[in-house]
């Protein structure tokens, strides 16, 4: 299912590095704002590799996502963040912003239509590499911006820019950090009616909590609803 982790004034601790890794092993990878720019690297398939870069990190706010591989392989590339762009680099720097996704999207091949359409009208070569959900919309959002969100009904999402943090959907803060979910917090373990639990924590996948946007307040800290016009 993948979990996304938003550090705005700490990092995580070892014990959540190793629940998130433990639950959400298909790779790692972050983002963080500097300067105007976003920033990101992935492709840590190990959690000794992240760690070793993440032990001297010290970039507010940024964002971690460890991966669980739902469709696509389990490669580097298919890890997040994703570039919102038709390129998937592993590391760079963008004005653009990237995305990370914790959820699932059942017709996301469909989507990739889109953008061989667009590829057909502009006379350009099909992205090259290989896709995921969660690639499918990063490549969107660069074609017909960020508004196209809007149409994503499900999953939870953290669009990073070089100004501004954008969080869809229901996280959960745990002393500082926002968590989309409640792995960072321990075991796994399945219950009755399709939901499941960590720790004690139950998360649900309710249709319901995937529609709702939120911002960080700058005052406070807090995650505050967007209002909708």
């Amino acid at each position: 299912m993948c979990i996304i982790a938003y550090c705005k004034y700490r990092k995580l601790n070892n014990e959540e590095l190793k629940n998130c890794f433990i639950t959400n092993s298909d790779g790692i990878g972050i983002g963080w704002q500097k300067k105007g720019l976003v920033y990101f690297k992935k492709g840590f398939m190990n959690l000794e590799s992240f760690k070793e870069f993440y032990k001297d990190f010290s970039h507010f706010p940024h964002v971690v996502h460890f991966r669980t591989g739902t469709s696509g392989g389990k490669t580097p590339e298919l890890t997040h963040p994703f570039k919102i762009s038709l390129e998937n680099p592993l590391e760079g720097k963008t004005r653009k912003g990237v995305l990370f996704h914790n959820g699932v999207i059942s017709n996301w091949r469909e989507k990739l239509n889109l953008v061989a359409y667009y590829c057909i009208r502009k006379g350009i070569k099909f992205p090259d590499g290989e896709f995921s959900d969660s690639r499918a919309v990063a490549t969107l959002l660069s074609i017909l911006g960020l508004n196209y969100m809007e149409t994503i009904d499900t999953g939870k999402f953290i669009i990073l820019l070089p100004y501004k943090l954008i969080l869809y959907g229901n996280f959960i803060e745990e002393k500082g950090i926002y968590f989309s979910n409640a792995s960072y917090f321990g075991t796994k373990v399945y219950t009755y009616g399709g939901g499941y639990e960590y720790g004690g924590y139950g998360y649900g996948h309710h249709h319901s909590n995937h529609v709702k946007k939120y911002k960080i307040d700058n005052k406070t800290g807090k995650l505050v609803p967007i209002k909708e016009n």
